[in-house]
């Protein structure tokens, strides 16, 4: 009698802690929505949406011809992502971070996609570079 109680006590307490584990894989944030989307306009050579979606001070320093030829030179040296290696929000002053880590088939190293945000999900910033090194710091 006493192992069968222990049993369904070990069974209830694997039932709520799997509950809790799957309740802290919750749905990504809407800031890691937002980047995705940006991210994976930005892939498709959608860049119209990803420039409506700049800020004013952005839109001044990054015009839509600039971001189409900057979508061109990313292709063209690093071609297509292969690999998503992680992906993170990260708070700095105002700004909502989304930066992606991913491999491409052109080139060795470890690229960021880096989309800057403000709370309206406007884009502040947006980079796509090569990751920082230990020895780059």
């Amino acid at each position: 009698m006493r192992i069968g109680r222990i049993r369904t006590l070990l069974f209830v307490m694997l039932v709520v802690a799997g509950a809790s584990l799957v309740a802290q894989e919750a749905e990504p944030s809407r800031e890691m929505e937002f980047g995705r989307s940006y991210t994976m306009y930005f892939y498709r050579g959608e860049l119209g949406r990803v420039h409506a979606n700049f800020t004013a001070k952005f839109k001044e320093a990054m015009s839509l011809a600039k971001l189409r030829d900057s979508r061109r030179e990313v292709s063209l040296q690093l071609g297509v992502e292969t690999e998503l290696l992680g992906e993170e929000i990260v708070s700095k002053d105002e700004f909502k971070i989304y930066v992606r880590r991913a491999r491409f088939e052109k080139f060795d190293g470890i690229v960021e996609v880096v989309v800057a945000m403000r709370e309206d999900h406007s884009i502040a910033g947006f980079a796509v570079r090569p990751a920082a090194t230990p020895t780059d710091s």
